[in-house]
C-alpha cells in the first residue's frame, strides 16, 4: 500500500487489485445484507396485503425502515402497486393498522 500525506496519519491508498467493494459492503448496513429499504408504510402494507412477508423492520434513528429481499415476487407486487390494482379496502386497512402498531412499538423502544 502506498502512503499519502494527509491530516490523518493512517490514511493510505489501496492498490487497485484489492477488493474495495467488500470493505464498503461491510460498512454500509443496507449493502451488507443486500436488502431494499422502503420507508413508505402504504407500499409496505400493500406488500403485506399481497402476502409478501419476506421483510424485516428496523429502527434507523427516529424512523422505522422496512428492508425487503430483492425477489421476483417483490418486483411483481411493486408493479401491481404502480398500476393501481384494485384491493379489498378493509383487508388493506387491516394490514396498514398491523404495520402501524409494529412501527409505533419499534419507535418507542
Amino acid at each position: 500500500m502506498a502512503k499519502i500525506r494527509t491530516k490523518f496519519p493512517s490514511a493510505q491508498i489501496k492498490d487497485s487489485t484489492e477488493p474495495i467493494i467488500e470493505e464498503l459492503d461491510s460498512l454500509h448496513p443496507v449493502r451488507a445484507v443486500h436488502k431494499i429499504p422502503i420507508a413508505d408504510i402504504n407500499f409496505v402494507a400493500y406488500q403485506l396485503y399481497s402476502e409478501n412477508k419476506d421483510f424485516e423492520d428496523r429502527k434507523v434513528g427516529t424512523r422505522v425502515i422496512w428492508f425487503f429481499s430483492p425477489s421476483e415476487r417483490f418486483y411483481e407486487i411493486s408493479e401491481e402497486w404502480l398500476n393501481n390494482s384494485q384491493v379489498r379496502i378493509l383487508d388493506f386497512i387491516g394490514c396498514l393498522k398491523k404495520l402501524r402498531s409494529r412501527m409505533l412499538s419499534l419507535r418507542s423502544t
